[in-house]
Formats: C-alpha cells, sequence, structure tokens
C-alpha cells in the first residue's frame, strides 16, 4: 500500500511507525532503531521486502525532516535519547580505527502498524553529518550523499577553443 492510502484511506488504528538503520565499517555493529513501535513491545520485527525481516529496537529519539522527500536536498534532523550510551562509544572506534574520513549511514524506513512485512516509505539512504552530545543523547543531521565531489567535465577557455571569442 502506499503512502497516499495510509493518510487517506486507512482506519484511525493504524499508525506509522518509523526507524533508522545507522551503520559504519569500523562500528561494533549496525543499529536497528525504532522510534515508536506497537506499545506493548520493546524490540519490533519489522520486514524490508522480498522475506528480508529485521529485529529493530525501541529508542527514545526526534526526527525532523528538512525538506520534502521528493528533493535531492532531503535530510533530517535527528535527536537519539541514548544518554550517550551508543553514538560516542562507536564514534571512539571510528576513530580509532582511521575511518573518520567515512561517513556514518543512515536508513530511514516507514511501515503501516498493520503491514509490518514490508516498508511503506523506504528505503531512504542518508549520511550523518555534524554528529554532537546532547544532555539526552546524540544529534545528528542525516542528509543525502554527496555523489559528486571531484570537478567533473571539461573546461572550455578562450585560450583553448578560440572561437568561442565570438560568443562573448
Amino acid at each position: 500500500m502506499s503512502e497516499n492510502d495510509f493518510f487517506f484511506k486507512a482506519r484511525r488504528s493504524v499508525s506509522r511507525i518509523e526507524g533508522l538503520e545507522i551503520s559504519h565499517p569500523s562500528f561494533s555493529r549496525s543499529f536497528f532503531l525504532v522510534r515508536n513501535p506497537n506499545p506493548w513491545m520493546k524490540r519490533q520485527v519489522l520486514g524490508h521486502g522480498g522475506g528480508v525481516v529485521q529485529e529493530y529496537e525501541y529508542l527514545p529519539m526526534r526526527m525532523q525532516p528538512k525538506d520534502t522527500r521528493g528533493d535531492l536536498d532531503f535530510g533530517m534532523r535527528v535527536d537519539l535519547g541514548d544518554l550517550g550510551e551508543i553514538i560516542p562509544e562507536e564514534l571512539q572506534r571510528v576513530i580509532d580505527a582511521g575511518t573518520s574520513h567515512i561517513k556514518p549511514t543512515v536508513i530511514y524506513r516507514a511501515w503501516r502498524s498493520d503491514k509490518l512485512s514490508e516498508p511503506m516509505i523506504g528505503p531512504i539512504v542518508l549520511q550523518a553529518d555534524e554528529i554532537s552530545r546532547t544532555r539526552d543523547g546524540s544529534s545528528f543531521e542525516a542528509v543525502a550523499p554527496y555523489l559528486n565531489l571531484t570537478r567533473t567535465g571539461e573546461a572550455y577557455t578562450v585560450d583553448r577553443f578560440s572561437m568561442l571569442r565570438g560568443f562573448l
């Protein structure tokens, strides 16, 4: 079912369950975190589609989108209520391994509470930027990966292409 079906046709008892997958080559493990699981569960088994399922653990967090999802600049601010127990320890592993030039990968997914076998939204692949510690835990900006950081193409200059003078 699509996101439109969820908003316009779903029963009121159906809720949206949001989760993040946070990983890095130097992390001790990938973290599968859910913001709002079913109230009677501390862990939630959620499908990724194609028969793949993953157990997500509950962690208080706030996710604030920065822009619309259709935009290439989509991102979100994520505040994790991990009380400094998860992210700072993992960041120390990254520093010790010398892989701080690699940004952690953040994958956002959202499910309908009545259909947990595959995500309604996602996977949306982002990368963590500007990770900081807060009073309640950790905070970071998850933004679209920068895919083109080097110059590409050919520079057209008058020195190389003298016929360009007529267009100036």
